[in-house]
């Protein structure tokens, strides 16, 4: 049993079980476990011993040295303070996935949210743009702001339209909300991997129920729509499989069959990662599904 107590008052705050079959434990773990318990980030906590020396993050606690397995230690509740100088540090260790940097940052304990690029883009958008999942992880401890949206993206967006599946997980299970929009499409992210042809975190979005018929703003294209005019058929079939809506239509009052089989040129010709080979695959694909309904509407 692991007994926690404020270093200021000298109040109880929380107590830990312990595993029996483990005799030590590393500090840095049970800090993230008494963070679950007080909501207040590892990275804020510092934990006296009953010396009342600092116990670093990697010291093992001993619970097999005392007749009584019981430890007690003393916290010390730090606050986030800003970057004052060097703010795009974090952000440049994120790009570079340089996760053991970012967690000595972190626990100066300098905000998440300080440090930003020249666009004014936070740490964990750097790390979702990347795939660093470890940083990501790091990010979320220390209470980084999840769903903040620069440029019109959220950290979520960004990780669903490069297909970083790891980093979409770890974000969803940290209660991102998946159905934020982007500024200027109002895409979801469930838009942005059909539109990519990221299977992965197609299924993973769809799993934790996003909304797979939302239109966009500019031409009314749902996830559907996308995958089957760029040519995605991993991407079509999971959609339908989810039920998503096939004869739903854009603006321009075209089907997902119609953008798949026609050529839709523009001035600026065929949308950008657009396969020939997966829309003939996409247009079997719907035209097996749509059988008789298609046929009724012919006759």
């Amino acid at each position: 049993m692991l007994c926690v107590f404020s270093a200021v008052s000298g109040e109880a705050l929380a107590s830990l079980d312990v595993e029996a079959s483990e005799a030590e434990h590393q500090v840095r773990r049970l800090k993230a476990r008494l963070a679950k318990q007080l909501g207040v980030s590892r990275f804020r906590q510092r934990w006296l011993g009953e010396d009342h020396s600092e116990l670093p993050d990697d010291a093992m606690l001993d619970f097999s040295a005392q007749n009584v397995p019981v430890l007690n230690v003393q916290l010390v509740i730090l606050e986030f303070v800003e970057a004052a100088e060097q703010s795009d540090q974090l952000v440049s260790a994120c790009d570079k996935n340089c996760w053991e940097e970012v967690e000595a940052l972190l626990c100066t304990p300098l905000s998440p949210t300080s440090f930003r690029d020249q666009l004014g883009r936070p740490a964990l958008h750097a790390a979702a743009r990347n795939g660093h999942w470890q940083c990501i992880r790091l990010l979320l401890e220390a209470d980084a702001e999840k769903d903040e949206a620069i440029l019109g993206l959220t950290a979520l967006h960004l990780a669903a339209q490069r297909g970083h599946v790891g980093v979409v997980r770890l974000l969803l299970e940290a209660a991102c909300d998946l159905h934020l929009v982007t500024l200027k499409q109002h895409e979801t992210a469930l838009h942005l991997a059909a539109d990519h042809g990221h299977p992965e975190v197609v299924a993973l979005l769809l799993e934790m129920k996003a909304e797979k018929d939302q239109a966009r703003s500019r031409d009314g294209k749902t996830p559907l729509h996308l995958a089957a005019e760029k040519g995605h058929p991993e991407v079509l079939r999971l959609l339908l499989a989810a039920g998503a809506e096939k004869e739903k239509v854009t603006q321009d009052g075209a089907t997902a069959l119609q953008l798949a089989t026609q050529s839709h040129r523009t001035k600026r010709g065929k949308p950008a990662g657009t396969s020939e080979t997966g829309r003939e695959e996409v247009a079997r694909l719907l035209t097996d599904t749509t059988g008789p309904a298609t046929a009724s509407e012919g006759s």
